[in-house]
């Protein structure tokens, strides 16, 4: 599928994309908290930083969630303007992405070269979302 088809179709149900986001940052949250309590040794990341991060996601996949129900109704039409609220996700996800940028360069010495791999996956993948995302608010 084209990228500008899967914008128009995402357009044309926005509440696909927050519950994508909230199902990415649930997906994200356990992967975190599963490499904090059984895997951390592999990745090289301390423990507190990775509670912190899946603490974080976890209040962003409850925001966009909760966007998903609270501004659509049960036939995915907007209730209101929810344009504003993506925003609020886009610039939660950059920021995150900035500070695991951040904790990269700052715990590089500690990280397995599969944690580097993790974290900079990780990475991409929010970033490319936040595209989409930004593609979906600038469409007409």
């Amino acid at each position: 599928m084209k990228l500008q088809t899967a914008v128009e179709k995402v357009r044309s149900n926005p509440k696909v994309i927050f519950l994508m986001d909230g199902a990415g940052a649930l997906v994200t949250s356990l992967s975190l908290f599963g490499i904090g309590f059984l895997l951390q040794e592999y990745f090289g990341m301390p423990k507190n930083i990775l509670f912190i991060l899946a603490s974080v996601v976890i209040f962003y996949a409850v925001y966009s969630l909760s966007c998903s129900f609270f501004l659509f109704d049960e036939t995915g039409k907007p209730k209101r303007k929810w344009q504003s609220f993506l925003k609020v996700i886009i610039a939660g996800n950059i920021l995150y992405c900035v500070v695991m940028s951040f904790l990269l360069m700052t715990h590089y010495d500690t990280l397995t070269v599969l944690g580097i791999a993790y974290f900079t996956f990780e990475i991409i993948i929010i970033l490319s979302l936040v595209l989409f995302e930004i593609k979906i608010i600038s469409s007409n």
